[in-house]
């Protein structure tokens, strides 16, 4: 009876054992689901940052037209438009090429 006792105590024992890796190994802090979840939030990231680098990229374009060697008077135009520093009789043409909006 005590050997028969021994092996059941020891088979579920093994299963409970078995069953509380394999639980976390999916649910845990840094099981499976863990890892899918933080491999969406990397590549959210990783588009985030290209579009920044885009946005800066556009940004450092833009001052080197504005710089005393280069200066781009359309550009400077624009800027004086969008400051508000342009005269209300004024004809200012954007080109989207430069156009700037407020939420930049």
């Amino acid at each position: 009876m005590w050997e028969r006792f021994s092996k059941f105590i020891t088979s579920l024992l093994a299963i409970v054992c078995v069953g509380y890796f394999t639980y976390h190994l999916i649910q845990g802090d840094r099981g499976l689901l863990a890892w899918i979840q933080l491999e969406k939030k990397r590549a959210e990231a990783t588009r985030y940052l290209a579009e920044i680098k885009e946005k800066n990229h556009a940004h450092c374009r833009k001052i080197l037209h504005l710089q005393n060697r280069s200066l781009d008077l359309d550009l400077l135009g624009e800027q004086a438009y969008f400051l508000g520093l342009a005269h209300p009789g004024d004809i200012i043409i954007l080109t989207p090429e430069y156009t700037f909006s407020k939420e930049e």
